[in-house]
């Protein structure tokens, strides 16, 4: 196998780091361990580093229940260093099945316990992915897990507080919303993100009316079905999700767009965005196929509207430089830019705008549609500004991209 000269010092590091801590029976160390290799993973989205990390991890909440193995693991371990210091990749590979296939067999319950491990692993790492600057849509597609998986855990684990920009972005996202209701024959895309945080919340029921107010058609392009039916059907945590999903597919409320054009016009734009950005002379792989799909199928139609939670594809069309400060920040290294890749790509989709559940649920709510659920709390002081309030941070725990400064402006609106 081929790797980047810093992944494999990396890598090497973090494999003598936790032969260390195998050695000294310290199991919490080593869960830390694991988390060095994600910052090459962040960049690279190599398959190396993610394997260490998800192994070091597994590894360490097996010890956590049957210390008495360590010395066991310790020998094995120490094999796999040596094989990979040694640069004899095909034997470390091998030595690395052969690791997790130990992990497995401990018990009669292990091997259920290690596809838990694993997979919590994979959603912690792809939340780790979405925070240095990958979409969310890419970050669950380079782990192998659902949006539906990523969604439900970065809102829980991530906060942000926001800035001056993010508020002055946000009046026009919603004096952009507000001015759907009073034009006619609307379209809007959605991207995966917002069907899930409303699915979540329990509110997609609003969908219906809200799409009466805003005079508009609700699509969804295929990549965009794929995460919230096909591969939610294909679980057993997200399959009654995918179920409630389906029926306001079935009773028109979003038509389900499957032509064949987009593909090719997706991925000529994925191809455009996703050698934009690099980072140790390796492209950064930013952006996901169904975020793309549904910023094709709008200019496909000629629409203007994308209704998007999360931040990275949203920065692309309203302020790219974002992005690059992103990116450093959380990479904590230069990012190469090649400006005229961005400049088409900002081109490309400067007429449409993008808005969050946020925006349409907050539509929703000053059109009257949650005075119902509002309803029921009488008694309490303030209600209204209590049921905002909850709306609110109910989306944002769900993945909403939204800052804190934003919900607060958002709310300071509701008091005036």
């Amino acid at each position: 196998m081929q790797l980047n000269d810093k992944i494999r010092e990396d890598i090497e590091k973090t494999l003598f780091e936790a032969k260390t801590c195998l050695f000294t029976k310290n199991h919490e160390e080593l869960k830390r361990v694991s988390d060095t290799v994600i910052h090459n993973s962040s960049v690279f989205q190599d398959e190396e580093s993610i394997e260490v990390a998800i192994t070091l991890y597994s590894l360490a909440k097996v010890l956590e229940k049957k210390t008495e193995l360590t010395e066991q693991f310790y020998h094995l371990f120490t094999h796999i260093e040596q094989l990979f210091k040694r640069k004899q990749y095909h034997a470390y590979k091998k030595a690395m099945a052969h690791l997790l296939c130990k992990i497995k067999e401990v018990d009669q319950n292990t091997q259920q316990y290690a596809k838990h491990v694993i997979n919590h692993a994979k959603v912690n790492k792809g939340s780790r992915l979405f925070h240095h600057g990958i979409s969310l849509g890419q970050s669950a597609c380079a782990m192998g897990i659902s949006q539906w998986e990523l969604y439900d855990y970065v809102g829980k684990t991530h906060s942000s507080t926001g800035d001056t920009k993010s508020v002055r972005a946000e009046r026009k996202r919603m004096a952009y919303a507000q001015l759907l209701t009073k034009h006619k024959n609307n379209t809007v895309v959605f991207d995966a993100g917002p069907i899930i945080t409303s699915t979540m919340n329990g509110i997609l029921h609003i969908l219906p009316k809200l799409k009466k107010i805003m005079n508009a058609d609700f699509l969804i392009p295929n990549g965009v079905y794929n995460e919230v039916i096909e591969k939610p059907m294909k679980t057993k945590k997200y399959k009654l999700e995918a179920y409630r999903v389906i029926s306001y597919i079935n009773d028109g409320t979003f038509h389900h767009i499957k032509q064949k054009y987009l593909k090719v016009q997706t991925k000529k734009y994925l191809d455009l965005i996703n050698t934009a950005y690099s980072a140790f002379g390796n492209p950064i792989t930013i952006v996901h196929e169904g975020e793309m799909q549904a910023l094709a199928l709008l200019k496909m139609i000629g629409g203007r509207t994308l209704v998007i939670d999360e931040r990275t594809t949203r920065y692309l069309m309203e302020s790219p430089k974002r992005v690059v400060e992103r990116l450093s920040r959380k990479l904590h290294t230069k990012i190469t830019v090649d400006q005229e890749k961005v400049d088409k790509f900002h081109k490309e989709f400067e007429d449409i705008t993008a808005i969050r559940s946020t925006e349409l649920m907050t539509l929703a709510y000053e059109h009257g549609l949650f005075n119902e659920m509002i309803e029921g709390m009488n008694g309490l002081d303030d209600s209204n500004y209590q049921f905002y309030e909850g709306l609110l941070w109910g989306l944002k725990l769900a993945g909403v991209g939204i800052s804190e400064r934003e919900i607060a402006y958002l709310q300071s609106k509701l008091k005036k």
